[in-house]
């Protein structure tokens, strides 16, 4: 266990891949809201050279990449769906951020813009919901 700095934030590393982010705990404890951002999308069943699962995998890899170009994105989480309902969308992203300049922020800089390119090549749906948490 050791503590570093990350991207401004205080953490708390635990071997081999745990991190607690001190910096939304202590956000947490102290009542100071942060915005949540979550993008649900359904994707083609083959897009530019890919399957459905394939171009999944990849948007996953492209998002989970931005964390460490972009400072106001404070935590990322994409999840691959696995229900196959037809309800059921094929991916989910959920990010943190300090407020609202920060969401602008993350949604205008260059390194997501660049990933939006490839995911409005893959799509057929997407659905956003932003709230204070």
């Amino acid at each position: 266990m050791h503590f570093r700095q990350a991207k401004g934030d205080l953490c708390l590393f635990f071997e081999p891949k745990f991190t607690i982010n001190l910096t939304i705990v202590l956000r947490k404890l102290t009542n100071k809201s942060m915005i949540t951002h979550i993008v649900m999308f359904k994707l083609h069943e083959e897009a530019e050279g890919n399957n459905r699962q394939e171009n999944a995998q990849k948007i996953k890899d492209l998002l989970e990449a931005l964390p460490s170009e972009i400072e106001a994105l404070k935590k990322i989480e994409v999840g691959l769906n696995f229900n196959s309902t037809p309800a059921a969308y094929d991916l989910v992203l959920t990010t943190l951020h300090d407020d609202e300049a920060g969401l602008k922020e993350y949604a205008a800089h260059p390194a997501h813009l660049e990933v939006l390119e490839f995911i409005k090549k893959v799509i057929t749906d997407r659905k956003v919901v932003d709230y204070i948490s």
